[in-house]
């Protein structure tokens, strides 16, 4: 019988932490996890794949990731976008709001201009 009340006892602190908001359910951790490792594979694909001197199918990656909030897959898009000529010879493309959302992820201060499009 005792043992039925610390298993109850248990069970309300438990509950009593997730209605406060101070724990999640596990199954949320599980899934955030299980996102987080998913764009952290697919971040490597792309790294790889720039390795290999496949700069378009990786900053494709990058760009898909940093739009997702990945903050390193952002900090590289950027660096990509900023430098594509130079560095890559092409001109990356992406939409204002893009590169803003990139920089404001990376805390990366706004020094270009990116030029006004239909988005």
């Amino acid at each position: 019988m005792q043992r039925i009340a610390l298993v109850l006892a248990a069970a309300v602190l438990a509950c009593s932490a997730l209605l406060s908001g101070r724990a999640q359910p596990p199954a949320t951790v599980d899934v955030e996890a299980a996102q987080h490792q998913a764009q952290d594979a697919r971040f490597r694909e792309a790294m790889r794949l720039c390795r290999a001197g496949h700069w378009s199918a990786a900053y494709g990656r990058f760009a898909a990731l940093a739009d997702e909030g990945h903050v390193p897959a952002a900090r590289v898009a950027l660096a990509m976008w900023q430098n594509g000529h130079r560095v890559y010879g092409t001109d990356w493309s992406a939409a204002p709001s893009q590169v803003l959302s990139w920089e404001q992820a990376t805390g990366v201060p706004a020094t270009h201009t990116v030029a006004a499009s239909a988005e």
